[in-house]
Formats: structure tokens, sequence, C-alpha cells
């Protein structure tokens, strides 16, 4: 794994702080709701700190989502995330089938058939990993290599359900983050470490290899 002090001085190349505010006038192109949806998510100044929301506004920005279909979706989160629109789809897809948790207790539970209640951990993930991906123009795995520098341990959960689900896609892509956790998850990548994006992503994936790799690595 690359030392800290390496890691930061490489990030810090690849950064754009100010990602916000091209990715608002990238929104002018939108829906004017998906539109207003981008400028609330990021600040009207392009501050970009996407974060929950008060009240009113919140619920606004949860009903839209709630009337999105697929396509509309795609192109909000395209535009968010350059070159990362299919990937947070399907992981916002992937989110149907895990147990639902939220708050500090994550309490696991499920609710089939209320897309409402769903809705709110949704919005929130990709709030979280908006955050994250913003600042870095970069394919999804890269992200499976850089998560443990990008990430802070505690919100690093969020980038293993994008990896899980890039997993689940397949192809080239899917194997090559597969590949990438099982060496963080063995401490034998270049860059990448073990961490909660390593255990979530290869136990959410429907991948019974990468099950496996979980269980041998607890019983290690």
């Amino acid at each position: 794994m690359l030392k800290s002090e390496q890691a930061q001085a490489e990030l810090k190349k690849l950064k754009n702080d100010k990602w916000g505010v091209a990715r608002i006038a990238a929104a002018d192109g939108l829906q004017k709701e998906m539109r207003d949806t981008a400028r609330s998510i990021l600040g009207a100044d392009g501050a970009a700190r996407p974060t929950r929301h008060k009240d009113k506004e919140q619920q606004q920005i949860l009903k839209l989502f709630l009337t999105m279909d697929e396509e509309a979706r795609l192109q909000f989160f395209e535009t968010m995330a350059p070159g990362l629109g299919a990937a947070i789809e399907r992981g916002w897809q992937l989110l149907d089938r895990l147990p639902f948790q939220t708050g500090f207790q994550r309490k696991p539970f499920r609710a089939p058939k209320h897309p409402d209640v769903l809705i709110t951990r949704r919005v929130n993930w990709l709030l979280s990993l908006l955050r994250i991906v913003g600042p870095y123009q970069q394919n999804v795995a890269w992200f499976a290599a850089w998560a443990p520098h990008v990430a802070h341990p505690m919100t690093i959960d969020t980038l293993g359900i994008l990896l899980a689900a890039a997993i689940d896609a397949g192809g080239s892509d899917g194997e090559e983050v597969f590949q990438i956790l099982c060496a963080s998850g063995r401490n034998e990548h270049e860059i990448g470490g073990m961490g909660r994006h390593v255990t979530r992503a290869l136990l959410a994936a429907n991948r019974p290899d990468g099950w496996q790799f979980v269980e041998n690595m607890l019983l290690a």
C-alpha cells in the first residue's frame, strides 16, 4: 500500500477543489427540476458541499428522485460525475437488494414495496459518494485502488457499494475492480489497502469467490 504522504502528494496533482463550479454549469443542460436539484445539492455558488438539507428542501429532493426514471437518473448522475453515471446508477439499483441501514446504530431492515423508505437511503448514499468522487474525474477501477486515500474511514463504505455494483456489472472493468480489492485485502496492492470498502464490496457483490475470500480472511 502506498504511504499516506506519498498518496496525498499524488492526489494533490489530480484533485479539483472547484469541481462544483463546472458541475453547476453542466447542470444548465438539465430539465428545470433536475437543474434546481443539482444546484441545491452543490450550492448555487458551486461550493460543492453535498450534504443533507433542511427538512423542506430535503423533501423536495427526495420527491424528485422518486419520480425520476432510470434514463433521467443516468443523465443526472453523469452530469454530477462525468464518466461515472452508469456506475452510480448500478450502485443505486444495488441498494434495492441490501438491508437498509441508517443512523449511527445501523440496525438493518427491509421494506419491500416501500420506495419512499429506500429513497432516503439512496439519496444520502449519493450525497456521500459525490463528496468523495467529485474532485477526481477518474474511473471506478481507480477509485478501487485509491479508496483508502480519497475517503475517510467512516465514509469509505460508500465507495464499497459503488465497487460492488461494478463487480456485478462484469466485463473487464468488473474483473479489474475485483482483483484490485482482493490484492488490497491481502495488502499486496501497490496503492490500495484493506478497509471497509473491501469487505463491503466483496460481500455485497454477487460473486461467491468474493464471499469465500472474505471468509478465508476472517479465518486467517
